[in-house]
């Protein structure tokens, strides 16, 4: 499960538009394969900045706590003061990979985005296209109702036809194996 992120200690406290001495960077990532990838390296970052915040002597945690995570992280707050760290990331799927994300996220409220404020710089017509959202998957819903740890038993219990392989591959099997009769 994603906890929030604590505030480091060696970042300034947070406050809306802090930016890192060291610049900003962009994560693009394009297609299933690159946002499965950019999953793990978020994580990651998660783990890294959760070792920074460790108290210890560990080499390890010392290494964590020099790292900036303004360059990677818009640092900013809820209206409730609660630290966030939000990563800076545009990426692209195809339509119905997204599944149950919302497109405000979940830091700020569950509106579903429906009342986004629309953008003001676009001065000509715009056309809304709807379609019907796409049902959460049961991962989802437990991890909402708050019975996430069973995820593998369900991953498990699941068709293997109906479980989607980044790289495209939704047979489960081994591409290399070779026919009986050949």
């Amino acid at each position: 499960r994603s906890r929030p992120p604590t505030h480091p200690s060696h970042l300034p406290p947070p406050s809306v538009g802090v930016m890192s001495q060291l610049g900003e960077v962009i994560t693009l990532q394009f297609g299933s394969y690159a946002n499965w990838s950019g999953a793990h390296f978020w994580n990651f970052q998660d783990e890294a900045q959760g070792l920074a915040e460790g108290t210890g002597d560990a080499p390890l945690a010392k290494a964590y706590a020099e790292v900036d995570s303004g360059v990677l992280y818009r640092i900013g707050e809820t209206q409730g003061g609660t630290p966030t760290y939000t990563p800076r990331m545009i990426f692209f799927d195809l339509c119905g990979s997204m599944g149950g994300v919302k497109k405000a996220g979940y830091l700020y409220g569950d509106s579903g985005g429906d009342d986004l404020p629309p953008i003001l710089t676009w001065d000509g017509k715009s056309k809304v296209y709807k379609s019907a959202p796409a049902t959460k998957s049961s991962f989802l819903q437990n991890l909402e109702v708050g019975e996430g740890d069973d995820d593998d038993e369900d991953y498990e219990e699941q068709d293997p036809d109906a479980r989607t392989d980044p790289g495209g591959d939704n047979d489960g099997g081994d591409d290399d194996d070779e026919d009986e009769d050949g």
